[in-house]
């Protein structure tokens, strides 16, 4: 039986060791908010006869949303939703705590297996990481 922790993590993206099996509520918001900024300037050259204080529906609450959700970090490129979805995945990697050296591995051995980071030298500093972790219970075997 898996627990809501693990549950979590398997919903991060696998740069931030998880499955990738991703919540339409965990990327709605960034979804949103990357489209909203990245059109903003074009619908409001495009509408602009329409009218001068030209806003896009919902973005005030989706921006309050956010700040409910994950206080005042704002992606720093807007327009790009995997900036956004950076800090969801941040939140949600901050409460996957994890109570043993086994999980910390497991977490650890996901993410440099993630596209971009399984180079030698990523799994050399993975396995370096863990070792600082719990240094006294794991030895490397010849």
């Amino acid at each position: 039986m898996t627990s809501d922790i693990q549950w979590n993590q398997a919903t991060l993206p696998m740069s931030h060791g998880g499955l990738g099996i991703r919540k339409v509520s965990g990327i709605a918001l960034p979804a949103f908010l990357s489209s909203t900024h990245s059109v903003l300037d074009s619908d409001s050259t495009i509408l602009c006869f329409l009218t001068s204080e030209f806003q896009i529906s919902h973005i005030d609450q989706a921006l309050d949303t956010w700040r409910l959700k994950y206080g005042d970090v704002i992606s720093d490129e807007p327009h790009v939703q995997k900036s956004w979805d950076s800090i969801v995945s941040k939140s949600v990697e901050e409460k996957c705590v994890v109570n043993n050296h086994v999980d910390i591995a497991r977490l650890l051995a996901v993410q440099s297996l993630s596209p971009g980071l399984g180079s030698m030298q990523s799994h050399q500093e993975m396995w370096e990481l863990f070792l600082t972790i719990c240094p006294s219970e794991h030895t490397l075997s010849n």
